[in-house]
């Protein structure tokens, strides 16, 4: 598979220079330009034509959600790596492939980076003429090793097959899990690990006490949950535990009302977030 062609835009110099940093730990990622305000990064965006674009928001004159809107015409998975939380719904509008919060920890850029190859995938599969299986563009690490499910209904435990033993995970230790085509995301505190199954296979082996469906592609663990964003009646975002920000689908937002608003609720009663 052909490097990743990446841009960074971010105006914060050392902010630059240790994202360049953490993506030189990634043999698939070839950083092709590293630029310091947004109107720039446009300009670059349209003579560099990168495979991705890795966007700060918050920069004087062009902020990166208007830059973001500026090529929202064209196919380019973005992930916005920010300090701030407050403008996760906004990003996620614009269908961005993810958002990162500041300082970057390596295991979650990982998983951005798992999502952005997943999207340009899916960008090469539809925008080629010969039939073939977008998982079969994702790098061999990716999807190596990972074989059928075991897992018992109502079970306490997974396992999840690795290339030569099976791994177990308590239910308990899951922060969050996310679909992947014909595999499934487990995300815990410590790293992510990926299981052949269907997200509705795993709804029904969780128990609704404990986990949440606040999307199609997205199952939480709710003492996961580290805040929970309004922004109108249908417009809701929560932010997990490590900083990952996740949107709640708008046909979802019913359903896992009772729940966030317990959680809101423990939230205003003791002032702060949620542990």
């Amino acid at each position: 598979m052909s490097p990743i062609r990446t841009l960074l835009v971010d105006d914060e110099p050392l902010s630059l220079e240790l994202l360049r940093a953490r993506l030189g730990d990634f043999p698939d990622i070839e950083v092709i330009g590293a630029i310091g305000d947004g109107e720039a990064g446009l300009e670059a965006v349209h003579s560099l034509r990168p495979d991705l674009l890795l966007l700060d928001i918050q920069m004087p004159g062009r902020s990166g959600l208007s830059l973001a809107r500026a090529i929202s015409d064209l196919e380019l998975p973005v992930i916005f790596v920010t300090a701030n939380p407050m403008f996760a719904a906004e990003a996620f509008d614009l269908a961005v492939v993810d958002y990162v919060l500041k300082p970057v920890q390596p295991d979650r850029l990982e998983i951005a980076l798992m999502r952005a190859r997943r999207r340009l995938a899916q960008i090469r599969y539809e925008a080629s003429d010969r039939p073939r299986d977008p998982a079969a563009e994702l790098s061999s690490s990716a999807t190596a090793g990972f074989g059928e499910p075991s897992v018992a209904p109502l079970s306490e435990t997974l396992w999840v097959p690795k290339r030569d033993r099976s791994v177990s995970i308590r239910l308990e230790e899951i922060d969050w899990i996310e679909a992947a085509r014909d595999y499934v995301l487990i995300h815990t505190d410590r790293q992510a690990h990926m299981l052949r199954t269907t997200m509705d296979t795993l709804a029904t082996q969780t128990d609704p006490n404990r986990f949440l469906r606040v999307n199609r592609s997205t199952i939480v663990n709710l003492t996961s949950i580290e805040t929970v964003q309004e922004h109108g009646k249908s417009n809701v975002v929560i932010v997990m535990r490590g900083g990952r920000a996740l949107k709640v689908g708008a046909t979802y937002v019913a359903q896992a009302r009772p729940a966030l608003k317990r959680i809101l609720a423990e939230q205003t009663g003791s002032g702060r977030s949620r542990p």
